[in-house]
């Protein structure tokens, strides 16, 4: 019983991610599930073609169970981040997102990692409240 994302691309580009923090079903089939919305029902991208098979990379993304993050400013937090081995959660009433810890390579500064995934959840990039919520999980990947 573990979540898990699975992530797709194509030449090194993304494809589609999608997952689940859901660890109360097999991994097997949280993998399958997350692969087939991956491929097809990412809202950002159109369902995959045929035609980009020959050229997809498919790496799955196993996580450890989150933990949260208690923090008292944006400092705090940012001091407390660990680039390239923490995923992160953000929460603030309905609006949520996370990042894998792949996301490091290509957002290795923190504040800018954090102002990105903010802006993923649909808040400010520079948002600071005392209602976000933070939670930090780590990833085992396998391709």
């Amino acid at each position: 019983m573990r979540a898990c994302f699975v992530t797709l691309r194509i030449r090194g580009e993304l494809r589609g991610c999608v997952g689940t923090f859901d660890d109360t079903r097999p991994l097997i089939h949280n993998v399958a599930r997350s692969a087939c919305r991956a491929a097809f029902a990412d809202p950002r991208f159109g369902p995959l073609g045929r035609e980009e098979l020959p050229g997809l990379e498919v790496e799955v993304s196993i996580l450890s169970k989150p933990a949260p993050l208690p923090v008292a400013s944006r400092a705090d937090l940012l001091g407390q981040l660990l680039p390239d081995v923490d995923g992160l959660i953000v929460s603030e009433g309905a609006c949520r997102a996370t990042f894998l810890p792949a996301v490091w390579a290509s957002l290795p500064n923190p504040a800018d990692f954090l102002d990105a995934l903010l802006e993923k959840a649909g808040l400010p990039r520079d948002d600071w409240s005392p209602r976000l919520r933070f939670e930090r999980y780590t990833t085992t990947r396998a391709n």
